[in-house]
Formats: structure tokens, sequence, C-alpha cells
């Protein structure tokens, strides 16, 4: 996880659980994302908004796509992830948590 991209989420999600650290709407629709992307074995293009911690709306283009350590079974998922800023605001440091 990229120092810059753990400022601005306020915390370091690595190695959590999908449901304990997503930034969205509701841990299901954003657990079954993730579940469904695992069992298709697919890449996804995700460029809607979505609110953060503190109830701003963050906007960001991710792609996400599936990894295993055994060429097997789905055990990761990669993001890439370019933030940017709201329409008509522009991002400053202490913006940061």
């Amino acid at each position: 996880m990229g120092t810059d991209i753990v400022k601005k989420r306020g915390f370091d999600p690595t190695g959590g659980w999908i449901g304990d650290t997503y930034l969205g709407n509701d841990s299901q629709s954003v657990t079954e994302h993730y579940r469904e992307i695992a069992e298709k074995r697919c890449v996804r293009f995700a460029d809607y908004p979505f609110a953060e911690p503190r109830g701003w709306y963050v906007y960001s283009d991710r792609i996400m796509m599936t990894l295993s350590d055994d060429d097997d079974i789905v055990n990761m998922v990669f993001i890439y992830a370019l933030w940017k800023d709201a329409p008509g605001r522009d991002s400053h440091p202490e913006d940061a948590p």
C-alpha cells in the first residue's frame, strides 16, 4: 500500500479483511464485489465515487485484478488506484486525516 493512499485513507488496510477495511457505501456490497472478482478471476475497472470514513466522497479510477500464490486459488486482489480531486476541489496536505 502506497504511503499517499494510506495517508488519504487514514489507515493501512494491508492484510486486513475486506469487510473491516473497506471504503464504500456498505461492507456487504463491497465484499460481494471482491467475491465476484475472485470467483470469475477477472479484471475490473471502477470509476464511481465512494464515501470515505469522514463522509467525504473519493473520486478515483481503480483497476482490480486477482492474484494467487499457488496459481490455483485466488487469495489476493491487487488494486491500482488513482485518486482524483473532487470536481471543483483541490487537495491540500492539511486535508489528510
